[in-house]
């Protein structure tokens, strides 16, 4: 069964409601009109009468009645003297009599089959000595007609405003869901033709359904740089298992070869040994790697003296380094850090080897570790190849090198180093920098904030 849109559910639950609301407002007027018509006539009937009083005057001995409507608002307005004698006005043709007058009371008076009310006001009129009735008489059943005419003019136009709003409602929702349709076509596409390129662009549209276009072309970002990565992991991965994994292949094969002598197989296994030392350290490496960036291997937070824990590093690594480079540092004593001690141990000593490995022969690296007010910075600086300005954006990525031929030679490192550093320095809500020119050497600076 084929679904409803929203567009048409909204719609639908609109005109409902209006058609509710029509029916409820009908029913209302039907069941009030007569007190309402009873209500506005004796309203009607007395104000007409009181604003006829207010206007007598009486001016230089004369009264001034030429004020007075004595047709009004379908009430019929009558002057009388004190003792109820009419001065002025008629009453409506089917009156017969005159009926007696009460001072500010409506009396009803049924006239063949017509329903009249009658309203007296006894005034005094300022410099006249004599009071003066006015009294009005009013029709009902007129009154009557003209609210049945406009309930009858309700009537007939309220559905045709329920039809002109239901396909305002439509076409509104319709303009409305229009950027849910584009999201809903883009995503399609995507999910047809794995082009996570694509994007949404939404230019205009309601806060709420551009924050969620927005959010989406976030999120397609987010998989295509995911997916990139984990293409070029993947790549990247195969590579560097390749070289080890025939370098093994060939030198079994030579070892098991009938013409290998005793040394031949031994310089094999040696071989063998340290190609999968190589691999070894590539898969513990890696997988440290993962399980920083999959939050597997959470830190261990814990007050140390990392201006000790520094100092060890530079002791361990200068004992390691080769002779003809010129290690200096300068740590500042009695620093402490909230950290895990084995990632700083694993930071400190990533980006020693990398100064090493990229430094030049009979070059010099220094570390400078330090203090400031609200800060605490360690700072590497090497006199080697240095990093060309585009390229220094990537070395954060897995296996990433600047001179891989060089580096594998050297220390036969992966291009992970740099990685790790990076993502130990994200759980310890540090800011790693760098700055280098070609051939005059790289700085590198950790950030911690105190």
């Amino acid at each position: 069964m084929k679904k409803v849109s929203a567009k048409l559910k909204l719609t639908a639950w609109n005109s409902l409601l209006m058609i509710l609301m029509t029916s409820i407002v009908i029913t209302i007027i039907l069941c009030f009109s007569d007190n309402i018509i009873i209500t506005s006539s004796k309203t009607l009937l007395t104000r007409v009468v009181q604003d006829n009083a207010n206007e007598l005057e009486f001016e230089d001995g004369v009264l001034d009645i030429d004020d007075i409507d004595f047709f009004d608002d379908n009430v019929y307005t009558l002057l009388y003297s004190q003792d109820g004698v009419r001065i002025e006005g008629n009453l409506p043709e089917e009156f017969a009599n005159e009926p007696p007058l009460r001072n500010k009371e409506i009396t009803q008076v049924m006239i063949d089959g017509t329903t009249y009310y009658m309203y007296d006001i006894l005034t005094h009129i300022e410099d006249y000595h004599l009071p003066m009735w006015v009294r009005g008489v009013l029709a009902v059943d007129e009154v009557a007609n003209a609210t049945n005419s406009i309930l009858r003019m309700a009537i007939f136009f309220m559905p045709f405003f329920t039809i002109l709003g239901t396909i305002g409602c439509y076409i509104i929702a319709k303009h409305t869901f229009q950027p849910i349709d584009k999201i809903v076509k883009i995503a399609e596409e995507i999910s047809g033709s794995d082009n996570l390129s694509l994007r949404i662009d939404l230019k205009s549209g309601s806060e709420e359904i551009y924050k969620l276009a927005n959010t989406f072309d976030k999120m397609f970002g987010h998989l295509e740089s995911a997916f990139e990565a984990e293409r070029q992991f993947s790549q990247n991965v195969s590579h560097e298992l390749r070289t080890p994994t025939a370098v093994i292949l060939s030198q079994c094969e030579y070892a098991i070869d009938n013409n290998a002598t005793t040394q031949d197989k031994q310089e094999a296994l040696e071989v063998v040994r340290k190609q999968a030392t190589k691999m070894s350290k590539l898969i513990s490496d890696l997988l440290g790697l993962i399980r920083i960036e999959r939050g597997i291997e959470k830190p261990e937070f814990a007050k140390i003296d990392f201006s000790e824990l520094v100092t060890l590093v530079c002791e361990e690594q200068r004992a390691i380094l080769p002779q003809i480079t010129t290690f200096n540092y300068n740590v500042s004593p009695n620093i402490i850090l909230n950290a895990d001690q084995t990632m700083m141990i694993r930071l400190v000593t990533n980006l020693l080897s990398n100064s090493f490995r990229y430094g030049k022969e009979n070059g010099t690296t220094n570390l400078i570790f330090k203090q400031n007010d609200n800060e605490i910075s360690l700072s590497i600086e090497d006199d080697g190849i240095g990093i060309a300005y585009e390229n220094q954006e990537k070395i954060w990525h897995r296996f990433y090198q600047v001179d891989s031929a060089r580096t594998a030679e050297k220390s036969e490192s992966m291009g992970l180093g740099l990685s790790m550093v990076e993502q130990i320095a994200k759980l310890h809500n540090a800011k790693v920098s760098l700055k280098s020119e070609i051939d005059k050497g790289s700085i590198f600076t950790v950030t911690f904030l105190k």
